[in-house]
């Protein structure tokens, strides 16, 4: 008898069903009560799914415009806001003597270099006090490298491009360093072969000089080669 009345519900259950209403019969009006596109306010919230992508766009933008960042600058740490990488005062003063040019002052990079610090390198670009004062230029080069030899600074030394002191000096057409840097007295980079050392893309201080054009450290460092060549 049960199974009986169920054949002859069935049916009827079935036509109700929200599911055969919206998808065998077409009704496009309310099954599941729902708010019609039609019906909807703003007052009534936010639609489902697009308060989810707003946040999204949102935060994306905030941390960067898309994802891009300058090259050697660091991430953001915190949303809307950019960090600054810390550095030891130290660091700090051998990239401002840099960013000075050859109008650079060296007294307070001198006066904080220590036999402690005298070999720190930068922590971005590797460099050393006395790679700085190589390709600066100034006036007061050569007294400042003699000052930091003093304190046990090593011209080998070498940065993220594979270069030492006298890369530097070569490649900023600084003649004094050059000099000083293979003056027996001195550093006497001729003893440790720095002349022969190769950085990253296969060139020698040397050969940096004669590809930048640098007559006056070329030509600095072609006589000490040749008058050393000469006393062997």
């Amino acid at each position: 008898m049960g199974l009986a009345i169920q054949s002859v519900m069935a049916p009827f259950n079935l036509y109700e069903h929200p599911c055969f209403q919206r998808l065998v019969l077409g009704n496009k009006g309310r099954v599941f009560d729902e708010v019609l596109e039609e019906e909807w306010k703003p007052e009534m919230g936010t639609i489902e799914g697009e308060e989810e992508e707003s946040s999204t766009k949102k935060n994306t933008k905030a941390i960067g415009g898309g994802g891009k960042k300058k090259k050697g600058t660091p991430s953001a740490t915190t949303i809307g806001k950019s960090s600054k990488p810390k550095v030891s005062p130290i660091e700090e003063i051998i990239l401002d003597t840099w960013d000075d040019g050859s109008k650079a002052d060296l007294g307070p990079l001198l006066g904080k270099v220590t036999e402690a610090n005298v070999n720190l390198q930068t922590s971005e670009s590797r460099w050393t006090p006395l790679m700085v004062v190589c390709g600066l230029n100034t006036k007061s080069s050569k007294s400042a490298m003699i000052q930091l030899n003093g304190l046990g600074a090593s011209p080998s030394v070498k940065d993220t491009e594979g270069w030492n002191a006298l890369h530097w000096a070569c490649f900023h057409n600084n003649a004094t360093a050059v000099q000083t840097l293979m003056d027996e007295k001195v550093f006497d980079c001729g003893a440790f072969g720095l002349q022969d050392v190769k950085d990253l893309k296969g060139d020698t201080p040397l050969a940096l000089a004669t590809k930048e054009g640098n007559k006056e450290a070329e030509k600095a460092l072609k006589a000490i080669l040749a008058e050393a060549k000469k006393d062997n």
